[in-house]
C-alpha cells in the first residue's frame, strides 16, 4: 500500500468530504492518437531519415564517422512524443487521488516518494467542463501562462516574442463525471449567491 492509496485530504473543522476517488488507469487508442503523437511520428520519421542519409554520404572511419548518431536525441524525443507520453500519463494516474469537499477541490499526485496536494477552492475556479465519456472528465480551472524570449533576425536585430500556454486542471477519467459536475456547480452556485 502505498502513500497516495491511503490520503485523506486536510480538512479544516467544520469542512465536509463529499467525494473522493482515483482516476481509471490502463490505455487505450485515443491516448496514442493525438496531435502530438503525429508530430512524433514525423520526428521520428524525419531523425531515421537524416540518420540513413548522413550513413550512406560518411564513410565509417574518423570523426565524420560519427555524424550519423548526433540524431539520437531527436529520434528518442521522437519515440517519447508517440510511445512514452502515454505511458507516463498513465504512471501519474495510477499515482493520482482526487477529493471534493464542501470548500475545495483536491489532487494529490505521489511524486519522488512525496505527496504534492494542490488545493483549489471555488472562488478560483474558473471554468466548469464536463467531458461525457466513460471515463468522464471534469475541468474546473484554465490557468494561462506566458513566456516571453527573445530572437534574432538574420539582420542582428532582437525580436521579443510571447508564447501562451494554457493548462486545465480537473478530475481526469473518473467514473463519476457526471455526480462530481453537479456537486461542483451546486456549490459553486451556492457561494456565488451568498
Amino acid at each position: 500500500m502505498s502513500a497516495i492509496d491511503s490520503w485523506q485530504p486536510p480538512l479544516d473543522r467544520d469542512e465536509t468530504l463529499l467525494w473522493r476517488d482515483r482516476p481509471q488507469t490502463g490505455l487505450g487508442w485515443r491516448d496514442f492518437i493525438n496531435g502530438q503523437a503525429l508530430f512524433g511520428l514525423f520526428f521520428t520519421a524525419f531523425s531515421c531519415v537524416w540518420f540513413l542519409g548522413a550513413r550512406a554520404m560518411t564513410s565509417g572511419d574518423g570523426a565524420f564517422g560519427l555524424f550519423p548518431y548526433f540524431v539520437t536525441p531527436f529520434f528518442l524525443v521522437g519515440l517519447y512524443m508517440v510511445i512514452g507520453r502515454p505511458f507516463h500519463a498513465d504512471y501519474q494516474r495510477r499515482h493520482t487521488t482526487y477529493a471534493l469537499t464542501d470548500r475545495a477541490a483536491f489532487i494529490a499526485r505521489l511524486s519522488m516518494g512525496q505527496v504534492k496536494v494542490q488545493r483549489l477552492p471555488f472562488a478560483e475556479m474558473n471554468v466548469l467542463e464536463l467531458e461525457d465519456d466513460s471515463p468522464g472528465t471534469v475541468w474546473f480551472r484554465r490557468e494561462e501562462h506566458i513566456r516571453t524570449y527573445r530572437t534574432r533576425s538574420r539582420n542582428g536585430i532582437s525580436h521579443r516574442r510571447r508564447q501562451r500556454v494554457v493548462v486545465a486542471i480537473g478530475f481526469e477519467r473518473i467514473g463519476t463525471a457526471r455526480q462530481v459536475y453537479r456537486l461542483i456547480a451546486d456549490h459553486t452556485r451556492s457561494e456565488t449567491k451568498a
